[in-house]
């Protein structure tokens, strides 16, 4: 309106102000998008009116972002704040390098006495009990268990510190496997049988359910560590994995080496040692829980356990729910399945029967394996890089590494078009590279895109409902290369698996349309 403006002012003053905030305006406008452009030309009209004042040298318009301290990527990343209110945007922390050494030094110790164990058992399942159906039912009752693991242990890592639930299950686990030691040790001392295979199976099991509690554990906690910042979460897991798949190997060799030496029993001994320094490092990152208005159960025991069971059955539907209401999440979701399964179906049932039936030498399986791992070995580093190289946007988002997972899904087909060594060792060197990778980068976008109070519940959910996907198909595949020769089967595997690809490339096209589109370039002021 005309009354706001200064009418008293004398114009010599007026153009000097005018030309002023002019100045201030062109060191704003190269750099700015088409809302702040139009928002800096109404600013100058406004003062060519008299209508606005000059802001002083120190306007927030003008001030830079606050900056972000990162741990893995070179310099500082501009802060995601209001740019209207700098001081109300405190610079976030740089995680603690002691704190992202503790944990993956703790992956890696715990990955090795999961290799002692995932070794041993079967191993005595067949060689001590001397049945077959016993290396059935121990695997059967471990996928079993982790799923129940993993449907309780959701809602408790939300309640609870998740470092401190996760150190608890070491501490546990390398009580049952010592029981399980002590068991073998008093028969061979007293001669009478106290490892009966039930007794075996009920210590397992239960080691399995703590292990589904600390696998859902290791999906929540990485945010904590590091901050919800995607890169950066997706440079930490790379590396966890690189440890993870080193421990892995390392694990194996140990192992294997102990059962040459010492026998099966005394393989185990391995694990105990190497859960509880996995503890140990565990309790050196002091998280503190997401949810902090819980209330703990009162009343007796079993209302205690019937709220027990009524509150996990809820935490699951929770964390459903959290899958079904976010775009991302759910389409993360769909997508992250498939590198779920295929690993661990390629590693424990399709590798095998394949070098068995289709190459005819069992013993070939072992470098299909260890191709497998070098594979997960490079894509773990290759999503590290691409995520340290601010140059190229399109290979930082998700549905980049799912469209690489597709291609290396269809390179399965040489299971059934190309049946060679030579032909099979590179094309599952790259599956598992793509599959590695995209695994990756979906989990960091979807611990990225979660509230921390979900984060629990909603992987609990999504573990439990992977452990229950690789079961089904276990048996139904099992019961397909029984009924049916090898080499039908893998064709009609992958042609199922093609189709999974076209799914899969949906789901990357309606994950991409989740980023938010990049702002043309401005045009310069003229």
């Amino acid at each position: 309106p005309v009354a706001a403006q200064p009418a008293a002012e004398p114009l010599p003053k007026r153009l000097e102000r005018l030309s002023e905030g002019a100045a201030a305006d062109l060191t704003v406008l190269p750099s700015a998008g088409h809302a702040e452009a139009r928002g800096g030309a109404a600013t100058g009209f406004d003062r060519l009116i008299g209508a606005r004042s000059v802001p002083s040298v120190s306007s927030p318009v003008s001030a830079p972002l606050p900056a972000a301290k990162t741990l893995f990527r070179g310099g500082l990343r501009p802060a995601a704040s209001n740019a209207a209110s700098p001081e109300a945007a405190p610079v976030p922390a740089a995680p603690s390098k002691s704190s992202v050494r503790s944990y993956i030094a703790g992956t890696a110790a715990l990955k090795i006495g999961i290799e002692a164990l995932g070794l041993a058992v079967p191993l005595i399942a067949l060689t001590v009990f001397g049945q077959a159906k016993w290396a059935a039912v121990m695997a059967m009752g471990w996928g079993l268990s982790q799923i129940i693991g993993s449907s309780i242990g959701g809602g408790i890592l939300d309640r609870t510190s998740p470092t401190k639930v996760l150190s608890r299950t070491m501490l546990l686990q390398a009580g049952t496997v010592g029981i399980l030691i002590s068991l073998f040790i008093a028969q061979s001392l007293t001669g009478i049988a106290f490892a009966q295979p039930i007794a075996v199976f009920a210590l397992h099991v239960v080691t399995g359910i703590l292990a589904g509690v600390a696998d859902t554990a290791r999906q929540v906690i990485p945010p904590a560590v590091v901050g919800p910042d995607g890169q950066d979460l997706k440079v930490f897991n790379s590396k966890v994995h690189v440890a993870y798949e080193i421990a892995g190997v390392t694990g194996a060799i140990l192992t294997g080496l102990a059962i040459k030496a010492f026998g099966l029993v005394p393989a185990l001994l391995i694990h105990p040692p190497m859960l509880l320094l996995a503890a140990w490092l565990f309790t050196r990152l002091k998280l503190a829980p997401a949810v902090t208005n819980h209330v703990p159960a009162t009343g007796s025991f079993m209302e205690k356990v019937k709220g027990g069971a009524g509150r996990a059955w809820a935490d699951l539907k929770a964390g459903a729910a959290a899958v079904k209401g976010s775009r991302v999440v759910f389409w993360a979701a769909v997508a992250l399945v498939i590198p779920l399964l295929l690993h661990r179906l390629l590693e424990s049932l399709l590798i095998p029967i394949a070098a068995k039936t289709l190459l005819a030498d069992p013993s070939v399986a072992a470098w299909i394996i260890a191709a497998s791992n070098f594979g997960e070995l490079l894509g773990a580093f290759w999503l590290m890089r691409a995520n340290r190289d601010e140059s190229k946007p399109s290979k930082l988002r998700s549905p980049f590494w799912i469209r690489l997972m597709s291609l290396g899904i269809l390179g399965l087909w040489t299971f059934s078009v190309a049946p060679s060594l030579w032909f099979i060792l590179p094309a599952v060197a790259f599956g598992s590279l793509s599959w590695a990778a995209s695994d990756l980068s979906l989990r960091s976008k979807i611990q990225e895109s979660l509230p921390a109070e979900l984060r629990g519940r909603t992987f609990g959910f999504l573990t439990a409902a992977a452990f229950a996907l690789v079961l089904l198909v276990s048996a139904t595949l099992g019961f397909a290369f029984d009924a049916f020769s090898a080499g039908p089967t893998f064709w009609v595997l992958n042609a199922v698996l093609s189709a999974v690809v076209l799914g899969l490339l949906f789901a990357a096209s309606r994950l991409a349309k989740t980023y938010p589109k990049p702002e043309p370039p401005s045009e310069p002021a003229k």
